[in-house]
């Protein structure tokens, strides 16, 4: 009978350490799923937050422009404020929006002068730009690469797709629809609209109009190319 009972005792053992180790392994599962979870959403609150920032940041410097002046392949050109009013486009007032995929990120690139430089001195340092050449934004681009005074903000990482839409086409453009995809990861899918992107990554839209834009000064010459006429007495009610 002992013995009978020893190795009921060794089989109650192992019956026991067996449904301990599933236990542990049911609860570590289930840690894990927590974690992963709550991993995910913590993920998705921080890219829903980061976009809505950066979505917001281009907005204002929308509303605030005078022209959208080229838009192509994830990149903007505004010529965003007339510093000098002098109702010509200089360098330092234009603000350029562009998505480095090879960062993933969206930039804000623009000439940045000292706040304590004397206007007269800006004045020197700046060039004039005329508006058929804002239109390029290849051009646009090597005039930033070649000033020592350009700045680059990242105003958004983690960017997988960022796309804008201008209405109507550059330079005549008073609105200006903005899709932007964030999050972690590779994405192989093309951006169709909010609610596209899968696991952590999330797709975001929006728009944004031009509050006082100068296109109404906007004239063509016979070879097709844009300019500005000179400014008149409305031009002095434009904030």
């Amino acid at each position: 009978m002992r013995m009978n009972r020893s190795a009921l005792t060794s089989l109650e053992l192992t019956i026991s350490l067996v449904i301990v180790s599933v236990i542990g392994l049911s609860a570590g599962g289930v840690t894990l799923v927590l974690s992963e979870s709550y991993a995910e959403t913590e993920s998705k609150y921080d890219n829903t937050q980061a976009g809505r920032g950066a979505l917001t940041l281009m907005q204002k410097y929308l509303n605030e422009s005078r022209l959208v002046t080229a838009l192509d392949n994830g990149t903007i050109v505004l010529w965003h404020r007339d510093r000098n009013e002098d109702g010509k486009i200089n360098l330092s007032e234009l603000v350029m929006l562009t998505h480095d995929t090879d960062m993933g990120a969206i930039k804000m690139v623009r000439v940045a002068f000292g706040e304590d430089m004397e206007s007269g001195m800006v004045a020197a340092l700046d060039y004039r730009i005329e508006l058929f050449k804002a239109t390029d934004v290849d051009y646009v681009t090597s005039c930033f690469e070649q000033d020592s005074r350009t700045h680059e903000q990242i105003i958004i990482e983690n960017v997988q797709e960022f796309k804008a839409i201008a209405e109507p086409p550059c330079p005549m453009a008073r609105m200006v629809r903005l899709y932007l995809v964030v999050g972690e990861g590779h994405r192989n899918s093309s951006l169709n609209g909010p609610g596209d992107g899968g696991g952590h990554h999330l797709a975001l839209q929006s728009a944004a109009a031009l509050r006082v834009d100068d296109t109404d000064r906007i004239m063509t010459d016979e070879a097709g190319q844009y300019s500005l006429t000179e400014k008149d007495d409305s031009y002095w009610m434009h904030p």
